[in-house]
């Protein structure tokens, strides 16, 4: 989860998508800029796996 507190300019973005109308897998990249105190300013990016569920085309 992004929190306000911990982060700022959160980036989601997801990469190669697949589906079989019901579930979601993509490739994700996550970045935001800290504020947690010892690391604050500093930019933070994550890359994993999204796995998402689909309601009508939509993430649910």
């Amino acid at each position: 989860m992004f929190r306000r507190d911990t982060g700022d300019d959160y980036r989601w973005e997801m990469f190669d998508p697949v589906s079989d109308g019901t579930t979601g897998n993509a490739w994700s990249l996550s970045s935001f800029t800290s504020l947690v105190p010892q690391f604050a300013g500093r930019f933070v990016a994550i890359d994993g796996i999204t796995r998402f569920t689909l309601r009508d085309g939509l993430i649910a």
